[in-house]
C-alpha cells in the first residue's frame, strides 16, 4: 500500500472488538484518538444489541482481540524444510494438535542448537471456537471490514522493547476487566505460555496479595516445566494503574529470584499515542491501542473472516489513486492554462510588433521612386536570379571550349548542340580519373566544379567527297579538344564515313558520282575544376 492510502487508513475511524470470555467490549478511535467504548454481555440480549450496533456502523473497519481462558499453547519442533513441504508439515501438525478448531496460529521461535537444528515453534489456538462464532457470525452477516483475529498474549510481545525485557525470563502481568489477571511468560523475547486467572478479591484490599499469590503459582508451574530453573531469577512486569496500588506497592517485595517492576500504564499509553484516563484501572484499552498501531500480522483470521477488510483496503487504495489522479490533473491543467495564457500574451505582442513594422514598411514604400513592378515582385525576381546564379551552372564553359577548338577547323560546322549541367560520373574515364578530388560545396549547397556534358552534331562543309580528309579533320578536332585543360573526356559518336567492321558501302559502278554529306557527332565532357588542369 502506498503512503497516502496508509495515512488515510490510520486517520479513518477504527475499532477493536475485545472478547474477554463472558463479554465483548468495543473500543473506538476517530482521527487517532479514543472516543469511547461499548459493553456487550455474552447472552442473547448482548448479541442482539451487538447486531443493532453493527447495523449502524457496518462500514467502520474493526479488529478482533481474543483474551480467553480457552486459549492453548503447544511448543514443538519441526524439521527445517522450505516451500510447499513446510506449509504441508505445519498444516498436518496443526490438524493433529487442534482437530476441533480453525482458530490456530504458529510462531517461529528460532532453531535448535544441536542435532538436525530443527525449527522451534509455538502453536496457539482457541480450543473452544464456539466462544467466537456467535460474534464473528454477526460481523460477517453485517459485512463489517474485519482486519484480523488476534491473540492478546501474542500481542503482548510488542510491549517488551518498551519494558526493556528483551533477554532473560520475563513475566508480563496485566489486570484485565471482570477481575481477570493475564500472565504471559517470555524467554529471550519469545512467548512460551500464558495464563488467565480470576481474582475474586480484585476490588478489595487483598488485590496485592492475590497478584503475588498468582505469580508464585505460575513460577512453580514454570519450574515444573523446566522452563525456569529454581536457581534462575524471574522479572515480573506489573501493568497497572499506579493509583490503584497506592499504599500497597511495598507488598511487592523483591527476592533473590523474583524482581517486581511496577509499570505505569499511563506512560505506556502515551508512548503509543493515547491519553490514559486516570480513573481507568484495567489494561484492556492499552492492548486494544497496541493492536491499532502498529497493527501486527493476522493471527487466527481466515481469508473468509477478513474478505470484507480486503475489499475495504482495495476500495481505499482506488479512492486514494483517484484523488492522486484528480490532483495531478488539476495541477497539470493549471500548468497548461498558465502556459496557454503565456503563449496568448506572446502572440498578442508578436501581432502588435508585426503591425508596427508593417506600418513602418508602408511609410517607407510611399517614399520610394515609382517602379513598374511591386517591391515584393522585385524581391522575388532578385532572389530567384541569385539562386540561379549560385545553383545553376551555364553552358559558357562548353561553348568556350568548342569555340576555341573550331577556330582551327573552319570547315567543321555545328548544327546541333545538346548540353547537360551535371554529368556525374560521365567523365570518370577521362584524364582526371575517378579518384580526382571533389571541390567543396558552395554556400547554396551546390558543389563547385561539376562536370558538364555536351553532345555536338555537325558536318564538314564544304565537302567535295573526300572522306579520307573529312575523317582526318574530325579525328584531329577530337584530339585537339581532348588536349585542353578543362576537358575530361572526348569521344566520337559518329564519323563522316562508317569504317567499322559493321559498316557497309553501296553504289552502282556505272552511275554518276553522288556526293554525300559528311556528318559527325562528338561527346564532350568538361569541368571548371582546377584539378583537371
Amino acid at each position: 500500500m502506498t503512503l497516502l492510502p496508509r495515512f488515510v487508513s490510520d486517520r479513518a475511524p477504527r475499532r477493536v472488538f475485545y472478547l474477554g470470555g463472558h463479554h465483548l467490549t468495543v473500543y473506538e478511535w476517530r482521527h487517532g484518538e479514543p472516543v469511547g467504548s461499548s459493553f456487550f454481555p455474552a447472552d442473547d440480549q448482548g448479541l442482539a444489541d451487538f447486531s443493532r450496533y453493527l447495523d449502524d456502523t457496518r462500514q467502520v473497519p474493526a479488529f478482533f482481540l481474543v483474551d480467553v481462558v480457552e486459549e492453548e499453547y503447544r511448543r514443538d519442533t519441526l524439521p527445517h524444510v522450505y516451500g510447499r513441504d513446510r506449509k504441508q508439515l505445519i498444516q498436518h501438525r496443526s490438524t493433529r494438535l487442534f482437530r476441533d478448531t480453525p482458530y490456530w496460529h504458529m510462531v517461529f521461535q528460532g532453531r535448535e542448537r544441536d542435532g538436525r537444528r530443527d525449527d522451534r515453534v509455538l502453536y496457539t489456538a482457541v480450543s473452544s471456537p464456539g466462544l467466537l462464532r456467535p460474534w464473528l457470525g454477526l460481523v460477517q452477516e453485517h459485512r463489517v471490514p474485519l482486519g484480523g483475529i488476534y491473540s492478546l498474549p501474542l500481542l503482548t510481545r510488542a510491549l517488551l522493547p518498551m519494558l526493556a525485557a528483551g533477554r532473560g525470563n520475563a513475566l508480563v502481568v496485566s489486570l484485565q476487566s471482570a477481575g481477570s489477571l493475564r500472565q504471559s511468560f517470555f524467554q529471550d523475547g519469545q512467548l512460551k505460555l500464558s495464563r488467565l486467572a480470576h481474582l475474586p478479591a480484585a476490588d478489595g484490599p487483598g488485590l496485592t496479595d492475590a497478584i503475588v499469590d498468582e505469580v508464585e503459582k505460575l513460577r512453580r508451574y514454570l519450574n515444573s516445566l523446566r522452563l525456569v530453573p529454581r536457581e534462575e531469577g524471574l522479572d515480573v512486569y506489573l501493568l497497572v494503574n499506579p493509583d490503584a496500588l497506592e499504599g500497597d506497592r511495598d507488598d511487592f517485595a523483591n527476592t533473590a529470584l523474583t524482581r517486581y517492576h511496577i509499570v505505569d500504564c499511563a506512560e505506556l499509553a502515551q508512548r503509543l499515542g493515547m491519553e490514559w484516563p486516570a480513573s481507568l484501572g484495567f489494561t484492556d484499552s492499552l492492548f486494544a491501542l497496541l493492536l491499532i498501531r502498529p497493527r501486527p500480522r493476522n493471527h487466527y483470521g481466515s481469508s473468509t473472516d477478513i474478505r470484507y477488510y480486503t475489499l475495504w483496503r482495495a476500495r481505499l487504495t482506488m479512492l486514494a489513486a483517484s484523488v492522486l489522479m484528480v490532483v495531478g490533473s488539476v495541477v497539470w491543467s493549471t500548468v497548461m492554462v498558465a502556459e496557454g495564457i503565456s503563449y496568448q500574451e506572446r502572440s498578442q505582442y508578436a501581432r502588435q510588433e508585426a503591425a508596427f513594422y508593417r506600418a513602418r514598411y508602408e511609410q517607407a514604400k510611399v517614399a520610394l521612386p515609382p517602379s513598374p513592378l511591386d517591391p515584393e515582385e522585385l524581391k522575388a525576381v532578385v532572389e530567384g536570379a541569385e539562386r540561379l546564379t549560385h545553383n545553376k551552372p551555364f553552358p559558357s564553359l562548353a561553348m568556350r571550349v568548342l569555340s576555341e577548338g573550331l577556330t582551327s577547323y573552319p570547315e567543321l560546322r555545328v548544327d546541333h548542340l545538346e548540353w547537360r549541367a551535371d554529368a556525374g560520373g560521365e567523365g570518370a574515364k577521362g584524364k582526371a580519373g575517378a579518384g580526382r578530388p571533389r571541390k567543396p560545396e558552395g554556400r547554396h549547397g551546390v558543389r563547385a566544379g561539376r562536370a558538364q556534358l555536351a553532345v555536338v552534331r555537325g558536318r564538314v562543309s564544304p565537302f567535295d567527297g573526300d572522306y579520307r580528309r573529312a575523317l582526318q579533320r574530325v579525328k584531329a578536332f577530337a584530339e585537339d579538344l581532348r588536349g585542353r585543360p578543362s576537358v575530361l573526356d572526348v569521344s566520337i559518336l559518329t564519323l563522316p564515313l562508317d569504317v567499322g567492321p559493321g559498316g557497309s558501302l553501296t553504289g552502282d559502278a556505272g552511275a554518276p558520282g553522288e556526293v554525300r554529306q559528311a556528318d559527325f557527332a562528338l561527346r564532350l565532357v568538361v569541368s571548371d575544376d582546377p584539378a583537371t588542369s
